[in-house]
């Protein structure tokens, strides 16, 4: 699983994202979820204002049947809300499996 984390306390502490970001958190059965989530990328996960990056809604898409290759699939704005809206990056991945 993929999902955006936006600690609130970055932007009014520090103003850069320290814990915000996209994590990845696996699951062998999809109920217990005992593995430490991992960032993938740190940038704030809502738009505060018109100038800052964000980053939001990631998903996964696998292009192996064994879900070990495929894209991160998310929506980013490198300069805020105003100034350019949401568009699509997606970065490739591979997982080994031991």
């Amino acid at each position: 699983m993929v999902y955006t984390l936006n600690a609130y306390t970055d932007f009014f502490t520090s103003g850069t994202p320290v814990q915000s970001g996209i994590y990845l958190r696996t699951s062998t059965d999809g109920i217990n979820w005992t593995n430490e989530p991992q960032k993938l990328i740190t940038d704030f996960g809502i738009p505060f204002n018109t100038t800052l990056s964000f980053t939001w809604h990631p998903t996964l898409i696998y292009t192996k049947n064994d879900q070990t290759e495929g894209y991160l699939i998310y929506s980013k704005s490198t300069r805020g809300i105003a100034q350019e809206s949401h568009k699509m990056w997606a970065k490739k991945f591979t997982i080994d499996k031991l």
